[in-house]
């Protein structure tokens, strides 16, 4: 990222934390539902922007690196989808 000027974050943001704060309340089954159902939220949402800028991005190499990850990002959704249809 930074040989291409792309600045990551720190860290989480507000709505991040705020939903770490909230899950990590929680226990048992309550909080493996909670964190299943994040972890859904989250994989799609990564999922529909990798697939967004692919179709934007010019930089050859960067737009190789998401064409390469598309394919593992829905492995872990399909993966997480299944714990889910398990519980």
């Amino acid at each position: 990222a930074k040989a291409k000027g792309i600045s990551l974050p720190s860290g989480p943001d507000t709505v991040q934390q705020n939903m770490i704060n909230d899950i990590s309340k929680k226990t048992g089954k309550e909080f493996d539902k909670a964190y299943v159902n994040q972890m859904v939220k989250d994989h799609e949402a990564t999922l529909d922007m990798f697939k967004k800028e692919q179709t934007m991005v010019k930089d050859t190499s960067l737009k190789a690196f998401i064409t390469n990850t598309i394919p593992v990002i829905q492995h872990h959704l399909d993966a997480i989808k299944a714990i889910k249809g398990g519980m």
